[in-house]
């Protein structure tokens, strides 16, 4: 009778054993691993849909936090002002088919790497409990596209003063909330 309750008991520990180890192992060699974690966000980038994604977020925050359509409207002459709001989206579509093919340059996939490396290590050192810069005090763990937006405002040929302006008013993304570590 024993063996009857017994067997099945250990079988569902070694199950759990298994199920944690395997999590364990996951997390050492692919989550915490900022080598592999680079190589796999490289290779995100290079994916047409994160591209895209990465290039929209990125074209918007320049064509937004500018607010060009006022800029572009003020720079007009009275008559053609209405004319801003069409040329404000086109810009946006340009802007944003430029940071697209940027995206697929070897430099700034090189940028985009070593953001990646940099934000992942500040990640694992923050789970580890190792680190005093980055905290969840606010709330978040947030990755910081500034350099991105720079390089982008520059190719796209802004001046250093509007690329400065940008980057102060680009929120940086929220990669994780502080509910959501527990």
């Amino acid at each position: 009778r024993r063996h009857r309750v017994l067997v099945p008991v250990l079988v569902a520990a070694g199950l759990v054993c298994i199920f944690v180890s395997t999590i364990s192992v996951w997390l050492r060699d692919a989550a915490l691993d900022s080598s592999t974690w680079e190589s796999q966000s490289t290779q995100l980038l290079r994916s047409d849909n994160v591209r895209g994604l990465v290039a929209t977020y990125v074209a918007d925050q320049v064509v937004t936090q500018t607010d060009a359509q006022a800029l572009l409207a003020s720079s007009l002459p009275p008559r053609l002002q209405p004319l801003a709001g069409p040329g404000t989206a086109a810009l946006d579509r340009l802007a944003n088919q430029a940071v697209n093919e940027a995206l697929t340059l070897p430099r700034v996939q090189e940028l985009w790497a070593e953001a990646n490396l940099r934000a992942h290590e500040k990640l694992v050192a923050f789970l580890k409990g190792e680190t005093n810069r980055l905290q969840a005090s606010d709330g978040s763990v947030v990755l910081n596209v500034q350099q991105i937006v720079e390089n982008m405002g520059a190719r796209l040929g802004a001046s250093p003063e509007a690329v400065q302006r940008i980057q102060q008013q680009v929120p940086p993304i929220v990669l994780i909330r502080s509910d959501q570590l527990g």
